[in-house]
């Protein structure tokens, strides 16, 4: 998802280069080679629906998920998780939306209204609370991605969420056109003497932890948007609001931030297979079609928040100056040592790789293999037909 810069970190390998030529059997030490793995689609009729890139020894696992049928707003996306030998792993989330009513006073005086339960379904759309300050983002993460996945972690330590405040100006910024049209309309329902307000938003979130889990020690860190749309009237505010991205980076405690150009390279290679994204295209546009009013606004919300996610993240930030708060202080680096490489004249799209690799090489298969060797020719011996890549135009 993002891109570029450079300092220390080395990906957890010694690049050391060899003056021997090898043939594409004995990569050079420090070489980091990349497969590309395809998942198929059980509920699509066995389809090809997602690609990610994989380091050599670990396992991929997961592919397209589909939310339940009484969930029929939730877009389907992907649930993907690669995980290294010794416990690292990065994992993309599905997208998560859920809708929030929080009834005013007269509304519960008055009327008797009440607060839906939360795991109830509102017309395809699950009740889920949407945390409303940064200590109840912890508790959520907290829970969600520490306590319920990994049954019996002890010692548990946070550091206090932020938000990522370069990602949330993005943001904003791209979702200002709502913003706007929605002012337009508050207005106008002021001067119809309406009390009804309309509002949107978005923020970028990260948080970090370490904990003990099975009697290893783990540094993990979320970084996870949120986009919000609603409305507020004397019975109250009703909110529908989705998370996405969500990713996860793990690894041993200590060596998190070596780890992070790898998997957020590993994370930035997932994406749709053409005729997967045509068909969940399709599947939306039914679902447009049951019910324009409403769906119509969330979909969109979703799309964009999605679409302006992953172009931010595939683009460069090596002229933008990085925060140094110490909540996304890992991520933001991370952004730094990784950018786009291209196959010079080549009609594809680009990929993320780390930046510490003086050589790129992909195959016509979409195999990728990164190294310091200046002698070392993947193609030599192959079966394969192998390019050079290099680093994609700002």
């Amino acid at each position: 998802m993002f891109n570029r810069l450079n300092r220390s970190i080395a990906l957890g390998m010694v690049l050391a280069g060899f003056a021997s030529v090898a043939t594409a059997d004995e990569p050079p030490a420090g070489t980091l080679v990349l497969k590309q793995h395809t998942f198929k689609d059980p509920g699509s009729g066995n389809m090809a629906s997602h690609t990610v890139l994989v380091p050599e020894g670990w396992k991929a696992e997961g592919g397209a998920y589909w939310p339940p049928s009484q969930l029929f707003r939730v877009h389907p996306s992907q649930r993907v998780t690669v995980t290294a030998p010794n416990g690292t792993f990065v994992r993309v989330s599905p997208i998560f939306a859920a809708s929030d009513f929080r009834p005013s006073p007269y509304a519960v005086q008055q009327l008797g209204a009440r607060r839906p339960a939360e795991r109830s379904i509102d017309n395809g759309t699950p009740v889920v609370y949407m945390p409303d300050s940064l200590e109840a983002w912890q508790r959520w993460v907290r829970k969600h991605g520490v306590e319920e996945p990994f049954r019996g972690a002890k010692n548990i330590a946070f550091e206090p969420v932020v938000v990522v405040p370069e990602l949330t100006e993005y943001l904003r910024k791209k979702t200002e056109p709502m913003r706007r049209q929605q002012e337009q309309e508050n207005r106008q329902w002021q001067m119809m003497g309406a009390r009804s307000r309309a509002f949107c938003d978005s923020t970028m979130y990260a948080a970090r932890c370490t904990y003990e889990h099975e009697g290893r020690a783990w540094e993990q860190l979320w970084v996870w948007g949120v986009g919000i749309v609603g409305q507020d009237t004397e019975v109250g505010r009703q909110i529908w609001w989705i998370m996405e991205p969500i990713t996860t980076f793990r690894a041993p405690k200590g060596k998190l931030r070596e780890s992070m150009p790898v998997l957020m390279t590993i994370a930035n290679s997932v994406r749709m297979t053409l005729g997967w994204a045509r068909m969940k295209a399709k599947h939306l546009a039914k679902m447009q079609q049951i019910d324009i009013e409403g769906f119509a606004k969330r979909a969109q919300m979703q799309a964009q928040f999605a679409d302006e996610m992953r172009t931010m993240i595939q683009r460069s930030w090596e002229r933008r100056q990085a925060a140094r708060d110490t909540g996304h202080y890992h991520f933001i680096q991370s952004i730094k040592e990784t950018r786009d490489y291209v196959v010079p004249n080549a009609n594809e799209p680009p990929i993320q790789l780390p930046i510490h690799y003086n050589h790129v090489w992909r195959s016509e298969t979409g195999r990728v293999v990164l190294t310091n060797d200046a002698n070392y020719d993947p193609g030599i011996g192959s079966t394969e037909t192998w390019k050079q890549m290099e680093p994609a135009s700002p």
